[in-house]
């Protein structure tokens, strides 16, 4: 099996890849803007990459029978997505298989089962699927662009909780996971008129969204 490399490394590697998404995409839009960038588009990614997505009904199971969301084929270079989940989950999803494909090609046919045949992960899998988890919100969510956004919404990186707009985002919650899933499905106005929370800023639920919120230190 393919040496596993570091959280740290896998950071790395996703915002590198990002940095080529973005490129790919202002060489169409030389105009691009952060709006306009994200959510970033995920099948431009996979087409980077020499794969396509593919929305199915049904991707397969885990070691414990319950249903996967998605898998690769390395063979048809396909990523699969169950069509019934939720869109930020498929998109959380997809950037996650998109981390397999580039950190873990060479193993990803032992990952999932794709009958209810049982398969024990050992412990070097199991990290391999954290990898892929943190591959997926460094590139959907990377921490250049979650800072950018609150200092053009907020004026900081940082809320204070007992600050104007702390008491007003927070409330009385006193919990840093409870404050940041209300900075993440927050409406903020915008200089247009119109509203934008982070969760659809980015493209992602909001569990994924305050847990970046926690990891990147924006909630305290």
């Amino acid at each position: 099996m393919k040496k596993v490399i570091s959280f740290k490394d896998v950071s790395a590697n996703a915002q590198s890849f990002g940095k080529k998404l973005y490129e790919s995409r202002k060489e169409k839009d030389p105009n691009i803007t952060l709006r306009s960038y994200f959510p970033i588009n995920l099948r431009l990614a996979a087409t980077l990459l020499g794969w396509e997505i593919a929305e199915v009904d049904g991707t397969g199971y885990t070691v414990a029978n319950e249903c996967t969301h998605g898998r690769c084929d390395p063979v048809t270079r396909t990523i699969s997505v169950d069509l019934k989940l939720s869109e930020p989950v498929k998109r959380f999803t997809i950037a996650h298989e998109l981390g397999h494909v580039l950190l873990h090609e060479d193993v990803m046919q032992l990952r999932i089962a794709p009958s209810r045949r049982r398969v024990t992960l050992d412990p070097e899998e199991k990290l391999i699927e954290k990898q892929a988890d943190i591959f997926a919100a460094n590139l959907l969510m990377p921490k250049w662009a979650i800072k950018r956004v609150l200092r053009e919404l907020l004026g900081a990186e940082t809320l204070p909780p007992h600050s104007s707009k702390g008491l007003r985002i927070y409330g009385e919650v006193s919990k840093p996971w409870e404050r940041a899933k209300a900075l993440a499905s927050y409406s903020f106005e915008l200089d247009d008129g119109t509203h934008h929370s982070l969760i659809k800023f980015f493209g992602v639920s909001e569990p994924a969204m305050a847990i970046r919120l926690l990891e990147v230190g924006c909630v305290t």
